[in-house]
């Protein structure tokens, strides 16, 4: 998935996987919901190499929480 996303007013392109959470049941163990960030791109460079860890996680969760809440409506 490809989405444009706005992080500290620099707009961004991502490329990400988006796995929706899952709830266990009595026969099947469930999933965490995560996004996996593939590749980050500004002005059409990938940036995904010199961005911090502790930042793309950062991100991966703040996108998470907007693509449930717009799965959700």
């Amino acid at each position: 998935m490809k989405i444009t996303h706005t992080y500290d007013d620099i707009e961004l392109d991502i490329e990400l996987d988006f796995y929706k959470f899952v709830p266990q049941s009595y026969y099947d163990p469930g999933a965490e919901g995560y996004v996996d960030i593939i590749d980050v791109v500004h002005k059409g460079e990938s940036i995904y190499e010199i961005i911090a860890p502790a930042v793309l996680s950062r991100m991966e969760e703040e996108l998470y929480e907007e693509l449930e809440d717009s799965q959700n409506l």
